[in-house]
C-alpha cells in the first residue's frame, strides 16, 4: 500500500473520529448537530475513527438504529478494502 493511500485512510479516520467528538461536544452543550447520515457516510471510509467515537466517548451507544447502521457501515467498509487490495 503507498504512503499516499496510508495518509488517505488516517486522515479519513481522524476526520471522523473528530465529527464524532464534535457531534458529543454539541450534544451536551446544545447546537447544530451533525447528522447520522453524515456520521454514517464518513465511518464507510473511517471505520477505525467511528468506532473510536463510538467507543471512547460512549457516543450514540444507546441508539439502536445508529448501532445497526454503524455495523452495516463497516461491513461494507471492510467490503471496500477488501475490494480495493485486491484489485490494485
Amino acid at each position: 500500500m503507498g504512503r499516499n493511500a496510508i495518509l488517505a485512510l488516517l486522515s479519513a479516520n481522524l476526520i471522523c473520529l473528530c465529527l464524532h467528538v464534535f457531534d458529543k461536544h454539541r450534544a451536551r452543550t446544545g447546537g447544530r448537530r451533525v447528522s447520522e447520515g453524515r456520521l454514517l457516510r464518513w465511518s464507510v471510509v473511517g471505520p477505525v475513527g467511528a468506532l473510536l467515537g463510538v467507543w471512547l466517548l460512549r457516543h450514540k451507544t444507546r441508539k439502536t438504529r445508529y448501532l445497526v447502521r454503524l455495523a452495516g457501515a463497516l461491513v461494507l467498509s471492510a467490503a471496500m478494502h477488501i475490494w480495493l487490495l485486491l484489485n490494485r
